[in-house]
């Protein structure tokens, strides 16, 4: 369970504290781990979250950088690479 209260489902060896990201592009989520360093991350394995799937997560993000949003609204989805995304993202870098 997440600390939002979603359920899911991961690799046997997930921990909590691990983060789920979701990469632009891929419609599975996974779990990454920071290192010790705490500035990198290591790739624990792809989930399943519920409400996290097939882009899921990203209307939702949408939805709180814009409360206007329709989340009906998806096409967007498939021009991800195209354009500018308008909610707030993170970059990591996996070592």
């Amino acid at each position: 369970m997440t600390s939002g209260g979603l359920l899911g489902f991961g690799p046997r060896h997930l921990r909590v504290g691990d983060h789920i990201f979701v990469f632009l592009g891929r419609e599975i989520p996974h779990l990454l781990r920071k290192t010790e360093a705490g500035t990198e991350y290591a790739f624990v394995g792809e989930c399943h979250v519920d409400g996290f799937m097939k882009g899921e997560a990203l209307l939702k993000a949408r939805k709180m950088a814009d409360p206007s949003y329709d989340l009906r609204d998806t096409e967007w989805l498939d021009h991800l690479h195209e354009g500018e995304i308008l909610f707030p993202t993170e970059e990591v870098v996996l070592r």
